[in-house]
């Protein structure tokens, strides 16, 4: 009976802005993080040893400067770890092309620091765009797979937007819980959630590709129903111990003839305690992307 549950949420909230010269307000710490708008793009490799000290798989990319909340050598900045949606829409070295243009989502890892990359990633908060106009530049990381996904053969520099994507994660390991309310891959096909196929060939992390989508409201429902169901069983499981413990206190065999295995305490009591924090994402999530890998599901969420 072993299994575990990680309930993460990535992504930053937006913070008052104040102006920066050249370009749209910056947010109150000097740092231009708006959640979405124009941006350049550009490719590099040697993604190993990112500035946000955790190398991750997936689609991954660094960000400007003026973008990724911290100086160089300072260590990560606040843009560390926050999604974004990137799609091209022209070449500036190609300005007949019309594509076709790509769109990914990459998670940001690394600085493009302003020094040495003063044309696209040189913004200041005195001239808040680059050489192109664009108060944002995402690198995307060669190694990963993110820069084939994203440009066009024969094109390695474009323009566009992004938008950022605040993502939920729900992981969970399991045998018992197999049947039981929470995500199995059985659920795709029952028709008490109303699952929406999908066949999305990015790849979140490494092995695993989205198959599903389900309205956030609809998962927290359920999995408040869960929620209620693991409370349920934790009485029972404490009842019970409690009624053992009072056997066994007028056994003449003394304690421990009629064990009662309470290790499943630990992990229900978890579940209940955190199943509350999809209640914050049920009105900011609007779908959760079911993913499998073995025996492993992951719930993504974005924000519209």
């Amino acid at each position: 009976m072993r299994w575990k549950l990680f309930i993460v949420s990535a992504g930053l909230a937006a913070i008052a802005p104040f102006e920066v010269s050249g370009a749209e307000s910056a947010n109150s710490n000097g740092y231009y993080q708006k959640p979405s708008g124009s941006s350049s793009f550009t490719q590099y490799s040697g993604c190993g040893s990112p500035a946000c000290g955790v190398p991750a798989t997936g689609y991954t990319a660094a960000i400007s400067q003026l973008s990724f909340g911290s100086a160089p050598g300072s260590g990560p900045g606040n843009a560390c770890g926050r999604c974004f949606r990137l799609t091209g829409s022209a070449d500036p070295y190609s300005p007949n092309y019309s594509g076709p243009f790509n769109s990914i989502v990459v998670k940001v890892t690394d600085l493009c620091p302003a020094s040495g990359n003063e044309v696209w990633c040189g913004q200041t908060t005195s001239d808040g765009e680059n050489q192109y106009g664009m108060p944002v530049h995402f690198d995307i990381c060669e190694d990963t797979g993110g820069a084939d996904a994203f440009f066009p053969s024969d094109h390695t520099a474009l323009t566009g937007s992004y938008e950022e994507r605040r993502v939920c994660i729900l992981l969970a390991e399991w045998d018992w819980l197999r049947d039981r309310p929470v995500m199995s891959a059985s659920r795709l096909r029952r028709r008490d959630i109303p699952w929406t196929i999908k066949n999305d060939p990015q790849k979140f992390a490494q092995l695993i590709r989205v198959v599903g989508e389900v309205h956030g409201r609809t998962i927290v429902q359920h999995l408040r129903g869960f929620q209620l169901k693991a409370r349920e069983e934790i009485n029972k499981v404490l009842r019970s111990a409690s009624k053992q413990t009072a056997i066994d206190s007028k056994s003449s065999s003394g304690p421990g003839r009629h064990k009662y295995d309470i290790s499943v305490l630990e992990p229900m009591a978890f579940i209940s305690r955190h199943v509350n924090v999809l209640d914050l994402w049920g009105s900011s999530c609007k779908s959760f992307f079911v993913d499998r890998a073995g025996n492993m599901i992951s719930i993504f969420g974005h924000y519209a």
